[in-house]
């Protein structure tokens, strides 16, 4: 993610035999205290866990502070969010999908029958930066989302919250057939396909048409009622982050091709050497060489 990663409390595995399951560590290694001794799988996983989301909006939070936490116009960002009537109740370190960007709770305040009135969330300068969180005002509706769990309905598609850019919109067509047009830079069209999946401000879409300068989603009327999207206006900025199977995949392809281009170049200069060093042919019995025209091996 941007910021925060993996810097949450365990959640509660799911029992498999009797037992609490916890992730193992990469490479199957036991992870170590400060101490540099062995500890268990369950300890090492507090500071592993890797969030991913799904892209279905839980709930639309309001921006109800926005306060630097530095000096200078590149200092973090403390960034206080109200949840409305959002009922889940994350603790410090969890991770939240806000529009889109993995954010790790780094307050919160407590309101009446167990329910949390305001979640903090510091945000860090490449954010800022690279998202629409830096252009965010107080009073602004903020799509959210908690991180799946292994007992999590998986809907939507994979999302990271490790948003690619972001895009503008181009159009809105309102109506029975709610479209809206956003235009990306050229990297980002690379990767959008069609009837492809997309997140856009945190919302698993479906991709309807590719255009020349972006692409075109279709708004069902549930994702209207549920989400920020429904304001959306000509100009506004979005984030956008590509599905990460198609993103895997152009990986590997781009992987592919420099590799036969080097492959392809090695061989060139092989065969250039090669056409050099016998250019000159086989030489004769009288000490020129073959093409020369006779004159003592001159070229």
């Amino acid at each position: 993610m941007l910021e925060g990663a993996g810097g949450g409390r365990d959640r509660p595995g799911s029992p498999q035999g009797g037992k609490q399951y916890r992730p193992r560590p990469p490479n199957g290694q036991a992870g170590r205290s400060a101490a540099g001794r062995a500890r268990p799988f369950g300890g090492y996983a507090r500071g592993y866990r890797v969030p991913v989301f799904t892209g279905l909006v839980q709930a639309v939070g309001r921006v109800s502070a926005i306060e630097r936490t530095g000096r200078g116009p590149m200092a973090p960002v403390r960034l206080r969010i109200d949840p409305g009537s959002w009922e889940h109740r994350p603790t410090l370190g969890d991770s939240i999908c806000v529009s889109g960007v993995c954010l790790t709770v780094a307050g919160r305040s407590g309101g009446g029958r167990g329910k949390v009135r305001t979640l903090d969330f510091d945000v860090i300068p490449e954010t800022l930066a690279r998202t629409k969180l830096g252009g965010l005002r107080v009073g602004d509706g903020v799509n959210l989302e908690h991180a799946v769990t292994a007992a999590t309905l998986m809907g939507g598609h994979f999302v990271q919250g490790h948003v690619d850019g972001v895009g503008r919109v181009v159009s809105v067509s309102r109506g029975d057939d709610w479209r809206v047009r956003v235009r990306v830079g050229r990297e980002l069209r690379a990767l959008m396909i069609p009837k492809g999946s997309v997140c856009v401000d945190g919302v698993s879409l479906t991709i309807a048409a590719v255009r020349a300068d972006g692409f075109e989603v279709a708004f069902i009327p549930t994702t209207l009622e549920l989400t920020t999207l429904a304001g959306l206006r000509p100009g506004d900025v979005v984030n956008i982050e590509a599905d990460m199977l198609v993103k895997a995949v152009a990986s590997v392809v781009r992987g592919m091709g420099a590799g036969a281009k080097g492959g392809r170049a090695r061989r060139v200069r092989s065969k250039s050497g090669a056409a050099t060093a016998n250019r000159g042919g086989a030489p004769r019995a009288d000490g020129a060489r073959k093409g020369s025209g006779g004159r003592g091996g001159r070229w």
